[in-house]
């Protein structure tokens, strides 16, 4: 088990880091890159259980749902059905029908 915000450096050359794992707007890593260095960290951001798969973000989490998926088709060419995707777009369709 990894717990949050302990560090797991990955040595990664010539790769672009997010190409060696899933997205999710609810991811369970993050990046920090200390300056001044090649190096890059991937940082846990809640506990991660063994065998439990390793998520990153590709884009802004923060943007509404529509524009993450927007942005993740255009750039990625999928449709993000992550359980924040799905709730958010849930929420967004129950308050248009009020």
């Amino acid at each position: 088990s990894v717990s949050p915000n302990q560090e797991q450096q990955v040595p990664i050359i010539g790769l672009y880091p997010a190409s060696i794992m899933n997205h999710s707007c609810d991811p369970n890593v993050g990046i920090r890159s200390p300056m001044q260095t090649a190096r890059i960290a991937w940082i846990s951001l809640r506990d991660i259980e063994p065998g439990e798969e390793i998520f990153c973000n590709y884009v802004d989490t923060e943007l509404p749902v529509a524009d993450r998926r927007i942005r993740l088709k255009a750039t990625y060419n999928f449709f993000c059905n992550c359980p924040k995707c799905i709730a958010e777009d849930a929420l967004d369709r129950a308050l248009s029908k009020q």
